[in-house]
């Protein structure tokens, strides 16, 4: 998606916050609505296409009295999180009463997987919920971020002769239209939106400055990526998109991304947002550790021989764990 589009689609989103949240939520607080919103769509968008095969899934194994579910449904989500309620956020745009959208809305929130309970925890969304309840307020968004000149699915919307009407969102532009939007937020509330957040540009050139030097000496294996002054994420994500590119051009293998943040009470939440848009989970197992995790990670790493790149702020390094 170019990034014209993708500046529609931030724009339009952050009209969103004025259109049903203006008079609710002092314009500070929009972003407690409208970020959750936008990765809850995002992530209900990318699961839409396997949805009933999770939930015949899920019905086989509550048959077969199975507890431990998770490996098995995210196999047939075709993703590292799926959705196991019986509802898409489309199936909640007609109820007769606030109180039907607000339990089903709910019921939808609780058929998340687990690590998308935490992000949803971390956002502390269902504290929301009564407010738009109360306000008339839940079903005017829903139908918004429903609006069929945005899409957030990574498949395009398409015309009846198979063109595309609407192109798809894939991962890179689903984080820069989030990024954006953070951007945006933290200047609304008088923030430095440097603190969650590094221009693209300089974040790719940071990726080459780590790995183009060493280019011809990357082997096949698993690497740790490292930030310790972790926000969004981006830099983590643009570095494993670089390392993974060089990697198949040289004929080898990828590895997994590690998180450390610079604030363990605020930046974990923030990256594990945007790792839930589908930029480290989705076409491809990513994890995000805590401190305790990546040291953890970085033992088992010393003793598995693998190697370990590392941004810290406008820094990189390259060496051995």
């Amino acid at each position: 998606m170019e990034p014209p589009q993708l500046s529609w689609i931030a724009n339009f989103i952050w009209g969103v916050a004025d259109d049903v949240l203006r008079d609710l939520y002092v314009r500070g607080k929009y972003r407690d609505v409208v970020l959750p919103m936008t990765v809850l769509r995002r992530l209900d968008a990318v699961l839409e296409p396997t949805k009933q095969a999770v939930i015949e899934r899920k019905a086989r194994l509550d048959a077969a009295g199975i507890v431990n579910q998770d490996l098995a449904l995210r196999q047939a989500a075709r993703r590292e999180f799926y959705n196991t309620s019986r509802f898409t956020l489309r199936d909640l745009r007609a109820r007769k009463s606030q109180q039907q959208l607000r339990a089903d809305f709910e019921a939808w929130l609780d058929g998340f997987s687990p690590n998308v309970q935490e992000i949803i925890a971390n956002f502390e969304f269902r504290n929301q919920i009564p407010k738009l309840v109360k306000a008339d307020a839940l079903g005017t968004l829903i139908e918004k971020f429903l609006d069929p000149a945005i899409n957030l699915s990574p498949d395009p919307v398409l015309n009846g002769d198979g063109s595309a009407q609407l192109p798809g969102l894939d991962n890179h532009g689903a984080g820069t239209i989030f990024e954006e939007l953070v951007r945006r937020f933290n200047e609304e509330n008088n923030e430095e939106a440097g603190e969650h957040w590094t221009p693209r540009d300089v974040v790719k050139l940071m990726a080459h400055l780590i790995f183009l030097p060493i280019a011809d000496r990357i082997e096949s294996g698993t690497y740790l990526l490292y930030d310790g002054a972790c926000g969004t994420g981006g830099m983590l994500t643009v570095a494993e998109e670089t390392l993974q590119r060089l990697a198949r051009e040289h004929g080898k293998e990828d590895g997994e991304v590690a998180l450390e943040p610079e604030r363990p009470a605020d930046a974990p939440g923030v990256a594990r947002h945007r790792q839930a848009l589908g930029l480290q989970i989705g076409d491809q197992a990513r994890h995000v550790l805590d401190r305790a995790g990546i040291e953890a990670e970085a033992r088992e790493a010393a003793r598995a021989g693998r190697r370990r790149a590392r941004l810290v702020g406008q820094l990189a390094e390259l060496g051995p764990t």
